[in-house]
């Protein structure tokens, strides 16, 4: 199942019709997907749990794309992070686009299960930035 989690995650970005989105998403490190697996356990492998899988791995994705720019990383699970590689302009180019696409894949689930995502990068969002106003 996380195959076609990766799968749809690729034809979200591609829906785009944005060749290099494409191309620099296929050099952002793969983890582990834990996130996805937690969503399957405890909503079953449906076509809707895919998706939100997807859809939650998308924006998971983006917010590290971000943090490694705060952090100035130059590595993400052993590989050359965006940033490193590409800059930090398309370090944060590129997970807005996956924020963004992940955002608007999620209009199209349950109300409730989008205000819960939704809210809950917005507190990762706070917790980012006192983290930043910490670390000065």
């Amino acid at each position: 199942m996380l195959a076609k989690v990766e799968m749809l995650m690729l034809e979200m970005v591609a829906s785009l019709g944005d060749a290099r989105s494409v191309e620099l998403f296929h050099k952002v490190p793969k983890g582990k997907r834990l996130r996805a697996k937690l969503i399957f356990k405890i909503a079953g492998q449906s076509e809707e749990a895919l998706k939100l899988a997807a859809i939650v791995e998308l924006i998971h994705a983006a917010s590290l794309l971000h943090d490694d720019v705060i952090d100035d990383a130059f590595t993400r699970r052993g590989e050359a992070s965006i940033n490193a590689t590409y800059g930090n302009k398309t370090a944060i180019m590129l997970g807005d686009i996956l924020y963004s696409k992940g955002f608007s894949e999620l209009t199209f689930m349950p109300k409730e299960v989008a205000y819960s995502i939704s809210h809950s990068v917005a507190l990762l969002s706070v917790g980012e930035l006192l983290d930043v106003e910490l670390a000065a």
